[in-house]
């Protein structure tokens, strides 16, 4: 699993996403500035949407563009692909978090519809990929990560150094992400 994690580049993503769920989960409204900002860093952090609701309701979307990821071998799965995960959780006076079933989700860029991926059409490389990330995650973030979905789409030509509009539309809300994203080379 560790080999698997630094070919894809993604242990450094893992840890610096569960220290922003942890933070998140304690203090949903509160925002944070990189430190000595990398553009990978730039790129991560534009990726990342935390919707707090009402009633201790949490959304948190990420979509994982291609200049976050180091490796070769990521950098073109997710420049091929779009790579969303996505949790809706509900938060008890506890902290006990419980999760919303999400089995399928739908992404357009700049209003076309992305085709989203069935078992049956992902390659295995990306197939891979989402369970490193789902492991990953759930070992680095606890109930948080187990409580996240990935789902990926054919990016088509939609790139996040590109130009266009990426909307991912979940329970009442429109996501969205404007390329070229920050992180991007000038």
């Amino acid at each position: 699993m560790k080999r698997l994690l630094r070919q894809h580049g993604v242990a450094a993503i893992i840890g610096d996403t569960s220290m922003i769920l942890a933070l998140a989960s304690a203090a949903p409204s509160a925002d944070a500035r990189p430190w000595k900002s990398t553009p990978a860093m730039l790129a991560q952090d534009y990726g990342q949407i935390i919707d707090s609701r009402p009633n201790h309701q949490l959304v948190m979307l990420w979509w994982l563009p291609s200049p976050m990821e180091e490796s070769k071998a990521g950098k073109e799965i997710l420049d091929k692909y779009v790579v969303v995960g996505i949790t809706d959780a509900q938060v008890s006076n506890e902290g006990v978090f419980s999760f919303s079933p999400i089995t399928t989700l739908s992404a357009t860029v700049n209003g076309q519809p992305l085709h989203l991926l069935t078992a049956a059409d992902t390659p295995p490389s990306v197939a891979g990929f989402l369970t490193i990330m789902q492991t990953g995650m759930t070992r680095a973030a606890g109930q948080i990560g187990a409580g996240l979905h990935w789902f990926a789409f054919d990016a088509g030509s939609f790139r996040a150094c590109g130009s266009g509009e990426l909307a991912i539309p979940y329970s009442g809300e429109v996501y969205t992400f404007d390329a070229p994203i920050p992180g991007c080379p000038k």
